[in-house]
């Protein structure tokens, strides 16, 4: 799985390149816009708004191959952070009677 997502990153890096040297030399689409500020807001590191690009540019050119593959590798990374997050969550130690149905059911009316 690593290897995978380390071969789509360089794969979202090599497009990238190649779309922005593009856009130089043509007008971009409302797609390509999307597109690139997705792949900036995915390389600072923000996820959510990187997907978030990413889907837009699919909503408006919905058979781009690079968009696509960006969502994907964009939602795994979301998918592994979300897994490291619980599990270091799983790992918080717990309070006697702070579970959450004990927490509900002490709740008033």
């Amino acid at each position: 799985m690593s290897k995978r997502i380390a071969l789509l990153t360089c794969l979202v890096v090599l497009i990238s390149s190649a779309v922005r040297a593009a856009s130089v030399e043509a007008p971009r689409s409302p797609a390509a816009a999307h597109y690139l500020a997705g792949l900036d807001a995915y390389q600072a590191g923000n996820l959510d708004a990187a997907i978030a690009e990413y889907k837009e540019a699919l909503r408006l050119k919905p058979t781009s191959a690079p968009s696509k593959d960006a969502l994907i590798l964009a939602l795994s990374d979301k998918v592994s952070q979300l897994e490291s997050r619980l599990a270091e969550a799983a790992k918080l130690p717990t309070v006697s009677g702070s579970a959450p149905s004990a927490v509900a059911s002490s709740a008033p009316p």
